[in-house]
């Protein structure tokens, strides 16, 4: 699975439109919950990077990432097996 992950990106990605999104960043900040409201994503537009992050669970201090733009309005957080492995996953 690892080794397939980024060349099947790629592919979508060439499929998609990266780079793009129609909105200011700052607009897709938000809470984002799961349907019985017991999960969550919290994201924030980051001024310094300009870019969007997000935390699990609103757990800023250990568990902060970096959203990627994958496509028109789409973001992606993809770890690497490395990354995956550090993390205990």
């Amino acid at each position: 699975m690892w080794m397939q992950l980024p060349k099947e990106m790629a592919k979508a990605r060439s499929k998609s439109s990266p780079g793009k999104h129609t909105q200011p960043l700052s607009a897709y900040a938000g809470r984002y919950c799961n349907k019985v409201g017991n999960w969550f994503i919290e994201v924030v537009h980051d001024d310094v990077e300009d870019g969007l992050r997000f935390s699990f669970q609103g757990r800023w201090t250990t568990q902060s990432h970096r959203l990627e733009l994958f496509g028109t309005d789409t973001f992606c957080w993809a770890l690497t097996e490395a990354e995956s492995r550090a993390r205990g996953r």
